[in-house]
């Protein structure tokens, strides 16, 4: 059901639909070893090209049709794809870079108001095909890649990540395992999470094979989801920690009734200590309530949760590698157990020796990981190590009972002198202030120390805050070393669109910063 327009789709009408795509493909030549490029926003139209990709076996790269030409050319050059389907929004760009190269034979549209003799139409190509339908099956289904993801590119241009049919196949195991997920084809799903993401595709291949009603936005307001989840008596919640953010903090909640909800998973970044611990209280009788302000989530409505899991993986794991149990009443500060059919490690970040319960170092992971990077054997040997773990770049470590826990990353570890300062453990504390909102912590080159912390802070409205007052109140917490050396109130934290902080983007503003003093 697409909330917006209202328009609605049998799954008999997307089976016809995605079964004549396939076949309209194949008479065009694309089979299972050629590669087809999916720019398309959140619609029925993406569920129809996806069952089509994997009927003709054909590797799917899924790009984000808002992705400006620089980053389309960029991730086109790495997949080659025979064909690329797009929506008007990506049109032009692909338009221009098809002049570029000899790779894109074909271009199909789904938009239906373009008669350019340079593109097919998708509602063309949904007509009765010339030959009747076959699905291929003539392939190694554990070998062979299904989708080509796009790494986060926090660090830079993204990698393509190649994710097999067994990948797929693993991940959809948890949609009917009862101790992971309750689905059942009654329940009424929305989406609110990109398909082109990892989290989006995988929450595709779950409700296309449970059988739900999926409710989906091709554009997303505040108030369109919230009157989305009373008028469907939504039980099921697959969030990212920024709409659990609003769920807890936006006025808006107050004017709807959103108790039908029972479910809440969220992934794709973590969610903050303080939004945890408020959706911990999940039974929240409003006589006893600890809390000193009771969130809006819970002021019309006693929220009775029966789950709330939150899901730690990436894109290279294709989704959940670890897991909190269902009540959500994991010891503090950390995010579960590691999931069915994985493994983890810890090993030491500089001598990659393997460490034992309580010892800090990189978490890497086994089972159900990428095959590798697109034409990267450099690249990939360097994420998977000899044993076939994948290096994911988090830090952290697990406890005796086998909780696991994350401290940050190693590319943002803040190297003070001979120490190693864990961003987010500053970012943890201060965002129990009460008048921050919204914190990042980065590190600033220092020609003594090496780097030295400095936060972006978001004030919370109308706050009155002073720089020695965030780093005086860091200081009753934390050591020496990572006592900050510089605040810098900012109005909002930069982001992508799975809210993970791009440190890079403030680190640049530091260094912008810096040489404009300099040279002043």
């Amino acid at each position: 059901v697409n909330i917006v327009s209202g328009e609605f789709y049998t799954y008999g009408q997307l089976l016809e639909f995605s079964q004549n795509l396939a076949s309209s493909l194949r008479d065009m030549g694309i089979g299972k070893d050629d590669v087809i490029a999916i720019a398309l926003e959140n619609s029925h139209k993406f569920f129809v090209v996806y069952l089509a990709g994997l009927y003709l076996a054909a590797p799917m790269h899924l790009i984000d049709p808002e992705y400006t030409e620089y980053e389309i050319r960029h991730l086109l050059n790495l997949s080659k794809p025979k064909l690329v389907i797009c929506s008007k929004k990506a049109l032009k760009h692909v338009t221009t870079i098809r002049e570029e190269v000899d790779f894109i034979q074909m271009t199909v549209l789904t938009d239906d108001d373009d008669e350019s003799s340079e593109v097919c139409l998708y509602k063309n190509l949904i007509e009765t095909p010339k030959t009747p339908f076959q699905i291929e099956e003539n392939f190694d289904f554990d070998d062979h890649v299904a989708v080509i993801f796009n790494s986060s590119g926090t660090t830079g241009l993204p990698k393509g990540v190649l994710i097999t049919h067994g990948n797929c196949r693993m991940h959809l195991s948890y949609s009917v395992d009862p101790d992971i997920l309750t689905l059942t084809p009654e329940e009424i799903v929305p989406i609110v999470v990109p398909f082109f993401h990892t989290y989006g595709s995988n929450m595709v291949n779950d409700v296309l094979y449970i059988g739900c009603t999926v409710l989906f936005f091709d554009h997303f307001t505040s108030n369109m989801f919230l009157q989305t989840i009373q008028e469907y008596r939504v039980a099921f919640l697959f969030v990212i920690p920024t709409i659990i953010d609003f769920l807890i903090n936006s006025p808006l909640v107050a004017h709807y009734d959103l108790s039908s909800v029972k479910h809440i998973y969220t992934g794709g970044s973590p969610l903050s200590k303080e939004n945890k611990r408020l959706l911990q209280e999940r039974y929240f009788d409003i006589n006893h309530c600890t809390l000193d302000v009771i969130p809006v989530l819970f002021v019309n409505f006693r929220l009775n949760l029966e789950t709330f899991r939150e899901c730690y993986g990436c894109t290279e794991s294709n989704g959940i590698a670890i897991m909190s149990p269902k009540d959500g009443q994991n010891p503090e500060g950390n995010f579960g157990r590691v999931a069915a059919g994985r493994e983890i490690k810890i090993v030491d970040v500089e001598t990659q020796q393997k460490l034992g319960p309580n010892e800090t170092g990189e978490i890497c992971i086994r089972g159900g990981i990428m095959k590798g990077y697109v034409n990267d054997i450099e690249k990939t040997a360097e994420a998977i190590d000899s044993e076939g773990f994948l290096r994911t770049g988090d830090v952290g470590y697990y406890d005796e009972d086998e909780y696991v826990y994350i401290v940050g990353r190693i590319k943002d570890l803040i190297k003070y002198k001979s120490f190693q300062v864990a961003p987010v453990e500053l970012e943890n504390v201060l965002l129990r202030h009460p008048a921050v909102k919204d914190v990042a912590v980065v590190g600033k080159p220092d020609r003594r120390a090496g780097e030295v912390p400095v936060g972006f802070v978001v004030k919370e409205e109308g706050a009155a805050l002073t720089e020695k007052e965030v780093s005086d109140y860091l200081s009753e917490y934390v050591c020496t070393q990572k006592k900050l050396h510089g605040v810098i109130f900012v109005d909002n934290i930069p982001k992508n669109t799975t809210g993970k902080i791009l440190r890079k983007e403030l680190r640049e503003r530091l260094e912008h910063s810096s040489s404009n003093s300099t040279t002043s």
